[in-house]
Formats: structure tokens, C-alpha cells, sequence
């Protein structure tokens, strides 16, 4: 599948996801890109055996990413106390109190699939 046939499959869902996390509709087209672009730079994309999978994996991936140099910025023009994680981040900014507690105890993989499956209603495959 070429580029522009994966952007007009999975560009507006993509997108919808990544704005979950951040809230910010500038920080999200950004990183849509960025996530595109790495799907350019594979060598051989044939070989991936679930793209919508990897898609995403790859949007949780550069959005987390794209947080924390966010912050590394925010943080040397602050200089201020102590900066939350990428993940405390997306939680803060579209997750309820309760939701977001739960969260906090799972680990990085085990957060990812849980967002994937109740907020983009993805199937649990293996």
C-alpha cells in the first residue's frame, strides 16, 4: 500500500487519536506527520504484518516522544520543580479522575493496548 492510500485509509482516525492525547490540534498534525514520515523511511513495509497496528504503535510512540521534547523545552525556560512523565500528560489532558488512577497502575504496554481498545475501539489480536 502507498503512502497516500495509508493517509486517506488511516489519516483521520490517526489524527482523532493523537489529539486525544495531546489536546492540541497543531501538536497533532505535527505528529501525524512525523508519523508518516517514518512510515516512509522503512526499508521494506511489506514485511509489516499489521500496518493499522504498527500505525498506531507508531503514533503512541512519536506523540510520546514529541511530549517530552516538548517539555525538555518547557522545562529549561522554566527551570520550575518537577515535570510529569509523557504519559501523566496525555492522561491529564482527556481522562477522568477515576480512569486516570487506574491507569497510573499499569505499565507503559498494558496503558497502550487499554486506550486502544476503549478509545478506538480496536479488537484484541495477538
Amino acid at each position: 500500500m502507498d503512502i497516500e492510500n495509508l493517509v486517506n485509509e488511516y489519516g483521520d482516525r490517526l489524527f482523532k487519536y493523537i489529539y486525544r492525547m495531546t489536546r492540541n490540534k497543531e501538536d497533532a498534525e505535527d505528529i501525524l506527520q512525523e508519523v508518516f514520515i517514518e512510515m516512509i523511511r522503512i526499508q521494506n513495509p511489506k514485511k509489516i504484518d499489521n500496518i493499522k497496528s504498527y500505525l498506531y504503535r507508531t503514533s503512541y510512540h512519536c506523540t510520546v516522544e514529541y511530549i517530552n521534547k516538548k517539555k525538555k523545552v518547557s522545562f529549561l525556560k522554566n527551570l520550575k520543580g518537577k515535570m510529569p512523565s509523557a504519559e501523566d500528560e496525555v492522561l491529564q489532558n482527556h481522562l477522568d479522575p477515576m480512569l486516570e488512577k487506574g491507569l497510573k497502575q499499569l505499565n507503559d504496554e498494558e496503558k497502550t493496548i487499554f486506550l486502544l481498545r476503549v478509545l478506538e475501539e480496536m479488537p484484541f489480536v495477538k
